[in-house]
């Protein structure tokens, strides 16, 4: 498959649980089509921190997901970063 190079990214590990921080989340409930990087576009204007979801839900992957299951998204991911050090 021409594969030349495969990048595996180390673990993130926090000093504390992230579900333990005093943030303000909104719910939302997983449906047909959703994605982690989808909903963090979508809440936060940046693909790039699907993670935050998943972690704050312990949900690692959508896979850890059923359909109508609600989790929780965090209002404002910058505040989080700061909280976490990011």
């Amino acid at each position: 498959r021409d594969v030349t190079e495969i990048i595996q990214y180390a673990t993130k590990v926090f000093g504390r649980a992230i579900k333990d921080l005093s943030v303000e989340y909104q719910l939302h409930y997983w449906g047909h089509g959703d994605r982690y990087y989808k909903l963090a576009s979508t809440y936060y204007n940046d693909f790039r921190l699907w993670w935050i979801i998943a972690l704050f839900n312990e949900k690692p992957s959508e896979a850890d997901l059923v359909y109508g299951e609600e989790i929780k998204i965090p209002t404002n991911a910058s505040t989080l970063l700061a909280l976490l050090g990011e």
